[in-house]
């Protein structure tokens, strides 16, 4: 998605509202840790909350955490690339993989 007004708030919704669907949970704590990618800038390692129950993983409860994946918004660089002008545009990359962008 490349916008006039997307942020990293809408990024973290985006992963929220997925990884709720795909762990089926009403609600995943989440936490974000800088990190490095290079086509992502900012980029963060995303970990949600867990527990051990009975020798089994339950998301979306307990003090436990776990790294479920990496994020950023895409690279200011990178939008050049593509002809528009990072201090105008903003974008979330497309999710399928660090070659993958929307340009």
């Amino acid at each position: 998605m490349v916008d006039r007004n997307t942020h990293m708030g809408h990024l973290k919704g985006c992963l929220e509202a997925w990884l709720s669907a795909f762990f089926e949970v009403d609600r995943v704590r989440m936490r974000f840790r800088p990190s490095y990618f290079p086509f992502t800038e900012p980029s963060a390692e995303v970990d949600i909350n867990c527990a051990w129950r009975d020798g089994a993983l339950v998301v979306g409860e307990g003090d436990d955490w776990l790294e479920v994946l990496g994020c950023g918004m895409v690279n200011p660089r990178v939008l050049s690339a593509c002809g528009l002008d990072p201090d105008e545009f903003q974008a979330l990359p497309s999710g399928r993989g660090s070659t993958a962008w929307p340009c």
